[in-house]
């Protein structure tokens, strides 16, 4: 990763491209602070929203980091994306959208999963308490793939709505 300044007839948006993708992800070295360390891809992404954060005309919200980061993840599994949905599902969940441990589902915890049977299909969505929600649940954990450790809230509960038709709650 490189810092410099751009040219004076280079635009926002071309100078926000140039350093994004000029962020190697395979060999990511902490120049800026010159230890030399490798880091993790955590880091590469704290690093990317930064740069888009402080170059000129490059202002881009922690929201927009988040969908950035959602939509990444739904290509990545082939999911097809209603972003005007993602982005309805993700601002119903408030600041908790920040926090790293509550942005993501613990698939593999049965009381995550209850709580999100409990809190958000019946108490959000208004669904009936029965096997269709488990069956949902399961599908997405299985959508997004049950080894993948980082399953996105909003990726996951735009699963569950999509699959129980609940897109309405959000429109």
């Amino acid at each position: 990763m490189y810092f410099e300044t751009p040219p004076l007839t280079t635009t926002a948006a071309h100078w926000r491209n140039h350093c994004l993708t000029n962020i190697d992800m395979s060999n990511a070295v902490n120049v800026a602070a010159g230890t030399g360390v490798l880091v993790s891809g955590d880091v590469i992404a704290r690093a990317r929203a930064s740069f888009r954060q402080t170059i000129p005309g490059g202002n881009v919200s922690k929201f927009d980091v988040v969908m950035d980061r959602c939509v990444k993840q739904m290509k990545e599994q082939k999911i097809p994306v209603d972003r005007d949905l993602l982005e309805a599902i993700a601002k119903s969940l408030g600041p908790s959208l920040y926090n790293r441990d509550a942005s993501l589902v613990a698939a593999g915890q049965k009381s995550e999963l209850e709580t999100i049977k409990k809190k958000y299909l019946v108490g959000k969505l208004g669904c009936k308490d029965d096997a269709k929600n488990d069956k949902a649940i399961a599908k997405a954990v299985k959508k997004i793939g049950k080894s993948r450790r980082n399953k996105m809230r909003p990726v996951f509960y735009y699963l569950l709505v999509k699959e129980l038709g609940k897109e309405k709650v959000y429109k």
